[in-house]
């Protein structure tokens, strides 16, 4: 059994190695220059190579990738290009949100789901537990992105045709300390 469990985390590794080798590649193929966007239409060759040299582009890209993945490995995720912000840190901050709607949202699906089957399946030659099998098969078809957007455009409040759900966002402390220092009307929505 041990040995069946090593053999698994090493192919769970080699998995993470090589689809981390193969998105890396992929982004550095991509058409573009990184180092363009940033400096922008106007950057002269030379403000374009600092760039290169300041985000460590002028590397081998066996370099760029061994140097990646040792941050990777320290947890340490970089900056963003767009807001300068440590990566970790915007991902942190976005789990506070993030977490509580993932086991909100299965203890739903979890408690529906299995409420559902049992019934679904102590009537299966019924038309109430064939209607119930029908609509979960068809849902689960669904892809899930487009289901979540017509849900808010059928029940979100201020978009939705019902308006029974809030479409516009989570509420955090951050939002609250921001409305108490601004005071604005257009604030306290």
């Amino acid at each position: 059994m041990i040995r069946f469990l090593v053999r698994r985390l090493a192919l769970l590794l080699l998995g993470l190695l090589v689809a981390s080798l193969v998105i890396f590649l992929v982004l550095r193929v991509l058409p573009g220059d990184v180092a363009h966007v940033i400096g922008g239409t106007n950057a002269t060759p030379e403000q374009v190579a600092r760039i290169r040299t300041a985000l460590g582009l002028d590397h081998s890209l066996p370099s760029q990738y061994l140097h990646w993945l040792g941050g990777l490995l320290r947890l340490d995720l970089g900056e963003s290009l767009l807001t300068d912000q440590a990566v970790g840190a915007a991902l942190a901050d976005r789990n506070s949100v993030t977490v509580p709607l993932t086991i909100l949202s299965f203890v739903i699906a979890a408690l529906i789901a299995s409420t559902l089957g049992v019934y679904s399946g102590l009537r299966h030659d019924r038309p109430a537990g064939v209607v119930i099998s029908f609509v979960s098969q068809a849902l689960a078809a669904v892809p899930a992105l487009w289901l979540g957007l017509l849900l808010i455009i059928v029940l979100g409040n201020g978009v939705g045709l019902l308006g029974v759900l809030p479409s516009n966002g989570f509420p955090t402390t951050a939002g609250v300390h921001r409305w108490r220092r601004c005071g604005r009307c257009c604030c306290r929505r």
